[in-house]
């Protein structure tokens, strides 16, 4: 199955340091991509129709993804090492896009 999410493989290689050739974690970046995916889904899911397809998924959502895919792939490869915080950089991230994209003005 191709993958499906967000954000491209690269951007989150990117984001834990593991250079673009390199292609033993791929499946796993996927997993952590795909998931990521589907939380970026259930946050948009009161304010948009989800999956997300064209041009809905805007740069600021790739970096979303990448960010919370980084997080979750770092989690699951070191369980017991301190958080990176991309996961937590991620999820504040895509708080601040849903208060600026779809509450804005809305909020009393």
């Amino acid at each position: 199955m191709p993958y499906e999410g967000y954000c491209p493989i690269t951007m989150i290689k990117e984001r834990v340091l593991i250079p673009v050739e390199e292609l033993t974690f791929d499946t796993a970046l996927e997993s952590a991509g795909t998931e990521a995916s589907r939380i970026v889904d259930t946050h948009l899911l009161p304010y948009t129709t989800v999956p997300l397809v064209g041009d809905a998924i805007t740069e600021q959502i790739k970096y979303i993804c990448a960010d919370i895919a980084a997080g979750l792939f770092k989690r699951r490869t070191k369980p017991l090492s301190p958080d990176e915080g991309w996961l937590g950089h991620g999820f504040r991230k895509l708080q601040d896009y849903v208060r600026n994209s779809y509450l804005r003005g809305k909020i009393t």
